[in-house]
């Protein structure tokens, strides 16, 4: 009998006696989707920290023109990546995870793979020759190119291990990768520092794991060969060319405006604006990890027509985003300066702006995931896919209009004006579904006690006399008044409701 690891009367000894085990081996179906999510989870913040705390060192001593420099060939080389796998990364994970003799097809892939980068690297060098005329910046362009094609090789060796729901050398490959690639970086940065060397780290740090990884995968899964299959490869990319399509609109959406800054000789503005994104990802990263947990919940209750439950769920969801990017959004315009003096310098003030406006978008696109989720979970998401593509050409048109005269701010315009076309379609398509109601009771009561401890935060921070606290202090500070403003309104609420009650009786 397949010993069953939830059942706490029998076996949550075994669990506490055996952890190596639980998080290192396959023992049942629950017991595998918590350790594969527990070790994604885990590299993610780890990565995520460690990203964090590089790219800061990499602004302050290199400078805004430097780190421009570096962002913008790392915008132009993403527009390219993509072409490199066509998307077969996610079907190999899809057709290996069902027929288990399919891994034979994995060097005949591999071998794609191989031809497919070195006509994608091809394809980087000569747009390099139009896109910048800067001999500095095309060296930088090849290097980090070399880099992101390599480390799509790491990326399908993973998607091999995600079919065999190996997920924890996965997670292994992204900590070892991302402290390499950390370690090198900062001691080029206090040692030799140039954004020519921050290149090379970051690629010598790809390399030194690619080598490594692709000797364990061989001895230990699967011994890789060059095998020239077309057919095989034909069959993948007809089924993988459609996730390609909607990864070259999410990839142009995403580097665009970064693209045609630098291909503007616009590279100190190019690295004030990336600045900016940095901090504005790096806050709404709390909103990404909880929108993963509703997804399920919501596919879960859909049912085929409306119900409670998936109105529940929906305002749920509706609810966690609101009473999120409200705090965010006003924390950041009253602190908006601070912030990059704090985590920069005072040389990258000009993005102080940009990212204020780049919160609102941000929370704009916060606000549209609870309708784009529900639009996937009845199985209508080649609406996103037009919804993007729509977004994708108006930013790029936008941008043409705007960059030349506004610089960052008109990319950080055409981010906001771009969040707001796309929320208000994504919230057209999901509402005339007929499945739920946007404004229910639950979410106007719920809005009201954010709005209420918002503004009460909000007051708070503008004391003067807190200008000279601390930052991170001042953050905490004011996170608690948001919670315990926000517990007073539901408090006071409840008691109101509650004498309500008792009088008419």
């Amino acid at each position: 009998m397949t010993m069953n690891l939830f059942n706490l009367k029998e076996y949550n000894w075994k669990i506490l006696l055996h952890p190596r085990k639980f998080f290192l081996q396959n023992l049942g179906l629950k017991q595998t989707l918590i350790k594969n999510t527990f070790w994604l989870g885990f590299a993610d913040v780890i990565s995520g920290v460690l990203k964090f705390i590089l790219f800061i060192y990499i602004a302050r001593i290199l400078g805004a023109t430097e780190y421009g420099k570096f962002s913008f060939s790392l915008s132009f080389v993403n527009l390219f990546v993509v072409f490199s796998s066509l998307g077969i990364f996610n079907i190999i994970t899809r057709e290996f995870a069902r027929d288990r003799l399919k891994e034979n097809d994995f060097s005949s892939l591999f071998s794609l793979k191989i031809l497919l980068t070195i006509l994608t690297f091809f394809a980087i060098f000569i747009g390099s020759f139009f896109i910048t005329s800067d001999k500095e910046i095309r060296y930088i362009i090849y290097i980090l190119g070399t880099e992101v094609l390599l480390d799509g090789f790491l990326v399908m060796l993973y998607s091999f291990l995600r079919a065999r729901q190996k997920m924890e050398y996965e997670a292994f490959g992204q900590i070892i990768q991302t402290i390499l690639i950390t370690v090198f970086s900062l001691f080029i940065l206090f040692v030799y520092p140039s954004v020519k060397n921050l290149a090379l780290a970051y690629l010598g740090g790809t390399v030194i794991l690619l080598i490594f990884a692709l000797f364990f995968f061989h001895q230990r899964f699967q011994r890789l060969n060059f095998i020239y299959q077309p057919k095989i490869w034909k069959d993948y990319i007809l089924l993988s060319y459609p996730l390609a399509l909607s990864a070259v609109v999410g990839t142009l959406q995403a580097n665009v405006d970064s693209t045609m800054m630098g291909y503007l000789k616009q590279i100190t503005q190019v690295g004030w604006y990336n600045a900016a994104q940095k901090i504005v990802q790096t806050a709404f990263i709390f909103i990404s990890w909880g929108t993963v947990s509703f997804f399920p919940v919501l596919s879960k209750f859909f049912k085929g027509k409306p119900n409670e439950d998936f109105q529940k769920a929906f305002d749920y969801f509706l609810l966690f985003i609101i009473c999120t990017i409200l705090p965010i959004i006003c924390g950041s315009i009253l602190l908006s300066g601070r912030i990059i003096n704090f985590v920069y310098n005072p040389t990258y003030y000009p993005a102080v702006f940009a990212m204020q406006i780049l919160f609102f978008s941000a929370a704009l696109s916060a606000l549209a995931t609870p309708f784009k989720y529900t639009l996937i979970v009845v199985n209508q998401q080649q609406k996103i896919f037009w919804v993007t593509f729509c977004g994708v050409i108006f930013a790029i048109i936008l941008n043409l209009c705007l960059l030349p005269h506004l610089s960052l701010y008109g990319a950080a315009l055409t981010n906001l004006i771009i969040s707001v076309l796309t929320l208000f379609l994504f919230i057209r398509f999901a509402y005339h579904l007929g499945y739920f109601k946007i404004i229910s009771r639950r979410v106007f009561k719920g809005f009201l006690a954010s709005g209420f401890a918002t503004i009460l935060m909000s007051l708070f921070i503008s004391q003067s006399f807190l200008t000279k606290v601390s930052l991170p202090f001042l953050i905490l500070m004011s996170i608690f008044v948001y919670f315990f403003s926000f517990l007073l309104f539901v408090f006071v609420d409840f008691e109101i409701r509650r004498r309500c009650l008792f009088k008419k009786r």
